[in-house]
């Protein structure tokens, strides 16, 4: 959790979450993300990655539906250096503005 304690995380079951992968868990290659974007006034989505430390949101990609625990999209790891990486899910309002994120932090590792 370096550095994460620093970043505001607003995770919360049934409207703003992510379910996979989970908090600390290992992935690698293309992980598919699953979780719930069901908030007021919902604009659209994005999710993005930073490296721990030094946090530098790089945008995944993004989404203008709400999911109820349902895919969100792919992150594509294999080009990362592995080691431990931040995903956030940012939810914007139907103003287009970013609200408080859903931030887990998990391990990228090389594909077998």
């Amino acid at each position: 959790t370096i550095g994460q304690d620093m970043l505001a995380s607003n995770c919360q079951e049934g409207v703003l979450d992510i379910t996979l992968p989970e908090e600390g868990e290992q992935v690698s290659g293309t992980v598919e993300l699953i979780g719930t974007v069901n908030i007021e006034d919902f604009g659209s989505y994005k999710y993005e990655y930073s490296t721990t430390g030094a946090v530098s949101w790089v945008t995944i990609a993004a989404g203008n539906q709400l999911k109820l625990d349902e895919s969100l999209g792919f992150w594509y790891t294999s080009s990362l250096v592995p080691g431990p990486y931040l995903l956030q899910l940012v939810p914007l309002n139907n103003i287009g503005e970013d609200l408080t994120p859903c931030i887990i932090q998990v391990e990228v590792v090389p594909e077998e």
